[in-house]
């Protein structure tokens, strides 16, 4: 259960993370899984969201032992290893989905609504503008564009109450309630132009996000993953290992 201060000041606490495995340090499939492609698994917890099948581009999802960004030791990398330009319909995202029996706590869509805040670390290749953010099983989209450099930085977004019940999660059990997601590349048919604001769509995609997917030489580093209550985003809860791994489990 999530144990922590649900108003706007930010979690705190144990579990305050809704996320699993957010520093990426358990790797059950080998800690490199290459030829990911449409909904392919990588690190525990973690897939390549395709929003269509067929797509060609692929890419390696490996666990990097990192020494360049104080408190963590290990970061998702993901490796493009086959290009690819997005058609109609098409968009790519590392993704983390939430089951509905966890995500209804954060009442989205509902007079219970709470604020939430996601935050993670990351660096590239090169400079690349991606979006991320939250959707809800009901179709809503919280999302912003980020501008990710070469160096390590931590992004933050602050997702504000709705209580548009086009929002809500109407899942139950272990289906899937929502997914937190760092979007990839997206075809401009799966963008939208509203970002920092609560669209009825199921677009991952941002206008003004890049690709990728564009080169063989492209790479992302993720890591520090969090989704907790609360408007302001708290420092990265750290876990023992064990703890991460019982959940993964």
């Amino acid at each position: 259960n999530l144990i922590g201060n649900i108003n706007a000041g930010g979690g705190t606490g144990q579990n305050k993370n809704a996320l699993i495995n957010g520093s990426f340090t358990v790797a059950q499939r080998g800690t490199s899984v290459t030829g990911i492609g449409v909904d392919g698994y990588g690190l525990d917890r973690w897939k390549q969201f395709a929003s269509a099948g067929g797509m060609t581009g692929r890419s390696t999802h490996s666990q990097e032992t990192i020494t360049d960004l104080e408190g963590f030791t290990k970061a998702l990398k993901i490796a493009v290893t086959t290009t690819e330009t997005p058609a109609s319909t098409e968009s790519y995202a590392l993704v983390q989905r939430l089951e509905a029996q966890d995500s209804v706590r954060f009442g989205v869509g509902t007079s219970n609504a709470k604020p939430l805040a996601l935050s993670f670390y990351a660096k590239a290749n090169a400079t690349i503008t991606l979006p991320a953010g939250l959707r809800m099983q009901g179709g809503g989209v919280y999302l912003n564009n980020f501008n990710i450099t070469t160096s390590w930085q931590r992004f933050t977004l602050s997702i504000p109450v709705t209580t548009d019940t086009n929002m809500a999660t109407t899942n139950t059990g272990t289906d899937m309630g929502a997914e937190v997601f760092i979007a990839l590349m997206a075809n401009a048919d799966r963008q939208t132009a509203s970002t920092e604001t609560w669209t009825d769509t199921d677009h991952i995609g941002a206008s003004g996000m890049g690709n990728l997917f564009a080169s063989t030489s492209n790479y992302l580093f993720v890591t520090g993953v969090q989704l907790e209550i609360g408007q302001n985003p708290t420092e990265f809860e750290h876990e023992p290992f064990e703890r991460t791994l019982s959940k993964c489990q």
